[in-house]
Order: structure tokens, then C-alpha cells, then sequence
């Protein structure tokens, strides 16, 4: 569904996804296990849309991310988990088509965790942060020119595309019963 428009949209075109080829590897020591993982997301070129509908995909870039972690043993029913990964954006923007609104910002992060057990259920804390620079394109805001006649931005010269920063901060529990 388009939340422009006030019914579902239906089709029988099928939206083209990426493959994702992965591979993982972990080394346990004594008390401490090292663990990586590579995902390679492949090219998706070109668009599927129904008739008369803003595409449902848009070209979609190759990209490669990559995860280290580490986790050490404190007590025999205590650990702490380290990592660092990163979250490249596929997406790419694409002044020809028109409304459209991605993010091309890649971001690295770092997580750190602390898993015990109270009362013999396991409980896990932590947080994982993530940072990254790009570019952004807010074009969609001229889909809702298009349909009301009425200029609210001012045009530009750059195609609706801003240097921007993304930033997530997540702090976690969980615990089983």
C-alpha cells in the first residue's frame, strides 16, 4: 500500500531482492570464543512497480558487511560480549527517478553486552551504538507538491540531496522465563 493513496494497491510483479551470500567463522580458547561474519549483498538493477505507481524497487548496490566479536568468560555463569561491525546502506540515490527518498549512509558500530543468570534464568544487558556520514535525498516532499498543485519547499540546485549523519543508540535486557 502507498500511504498516498486511500485503497491497496495489488500486482502480480514480484519485487526484485538481493542475494545475500554469507560467511562466519568462530575460534573458542580456554575461557574466551573469537568469532567474524561476511554478508555480500548482491546488485538488484532496475524497477518494479504496477502501472502507474511509484517503483517498488530501485537499483540497489553491492555491498559487503563485515562483524568481529568477541566473548570472554567472567564466572562460569557470567560472560561479557564485545563486538564491532559495520552497516552499509545498498540503497543509492537516483535523481532520475522521481520522488524518490533513500539514504546512502553507511555506519560502524561497536556493542558491548554482560550475560548472567538470576534465579537459574538466563538475563542479558547491553548496548550497541552505531555511527555513520552520507547523503540523504527528502524528494518525496515534491510527491505531495505534485498531488496539491502548490509549491511548500523552495526548489534547489541540488536535486533535494543533504549531507547528513545517522546515529543509534540501543540499550537492551532480556530475559528468559
Amino acid at each position: 500500500m502507498n500511504t498516498s493513496f486511500t485503497s491497496f494497491l495489488d500486482s502480480d510483479q514480484k519485487q526484485k531482492q538481493p542475494s545475500k551470500f554469507s560467511f562466519g567463522a568462530a575460534y573458542k580458547g580456554n575461557r574466551w570464543t573469537l568469532s567474524g561474519q561476511v554478508d555480500y549483498f548482491t546488485h538488484v538493477d532496475g524497477e518494479t512497480a504496477p502501472e502507474n505507481v511509484i517503483a517498488v524497487t530501485r537499483e540497489l548496490k553491492e555491498v559487503t558487511n563485515y562483524a568481529l566479536g568477541l566473548r570472554v568468560m567472567i564466572y562460569d555463569d557470567s560472560a561479557l560480549q564485545l563486538g564491532v561491525f559495520t552497516d552499509n546502506i545498498n540503497g543509492q540515490i537516483d535523481t532520475r527517478i522521481p520522488f524518490q527518498r533513500v539514504e546512502d549512509i553507511d555506519t560502524t558500530g561497536i556493542s558491548i553486552a554482560y550475560e548472567s543468570t538470576v534465579f537459574e534464568h538466563p538475563l542479558t544487558v547491553g548496548l550497541y551504538y552505531r555511527r555513520g556520514d552520507g547523503k540523504v535525498r527528502y524528494a518525496d516532499v515534491r510527491f505531495v507538491e505534485s498531488v496539491i498543485g502548490v509549491d511548500l519547499y523552495p526548489q534547489n540546485a541540488v536535486d533535494d540531496i543533504q549531507d547528513a549523519t545517522k546515529s543509534t543508540l540501543v540499550v537492551f535486557a532480556s530475559m528468559d522465563f
